[in-house]
């Protein structure tokens, strides 16, 4: 399996409201929705509650994107269930995830740990699904 495209969006420097910012996941989301039938995204969490009512902010617009474009939902994988199927260990860093991937979809450049999280959320998706097997198989 290879990574067709990693991508981000940089939401920290330029000072941006939360509508622009919501907007510009819903393009990027819609954009990239093209013949895509099955959505995955590592299920939230977050210890603060100005960081949850943000996070539910771009929960809602993705939901919404992935229905408009495709009629579907959202599959969520919990963070320990990734980090337990790559690396074997619920409690493994990120750069551990990452590393873990190169068994998987090959060495990649990736320049955010969100581009290597979301590598590793499809990637367990694959294996969960039976269309990849376990590195270590």
């Amino acid at each position: 399996m290879t990574v067709e495209r990693l991508c981000h969006l940089n939401n920290r420097g330029e000072k941006k409201c939360h509508g622009q910012i919501l907007s510009e996941i819903y393009d990027l989301i819609t954009e990239l929705s093209v013949d895509i039938a099955v959505f995955v995204r590592e299920k939230g969490f977050s210890r603060f509650p100005h960081e949850t009512q943000a996070l539910f902010k771009v929960v809602g617009v993705a939901d919404l994107a992935a229905w408009r474009t495709s009629k579907t939902e959202f599959v969520e994988i919990a963070p320990t269930t990734v980090k337990k199927l790559l690396t074997g260990s619920g409690k493994a860093g990120k750069e551990e995830v990452a590393e873990s991937l190169e068994r998987y979809v090959g060495k990649n450049a990736y320049m955010t740990d969100d581009e290597s999280d979301a590598t590793a959320v499809g990637t367990v998706w694959l294996l969960m699904n039976g269309f990849l097997k376990r590195g270590d198989d």
